[in-house]
């Protein structure tokens, strides 16, 4: 698995985002 730099990594507001819509299709 390669690393991938703090650059491109998503920002915490987008991040949040893929977690509430995964959280609206598949809710734990």
């Amino acid at each position: 698995c390669e690393r991938t730099p703090t650059g491109v990594l998503p920002l915490p507001q987008e991040k949040e985002d893929v977690w509430r819509d995964s959280d609206e299709v598949s809710p734990t």
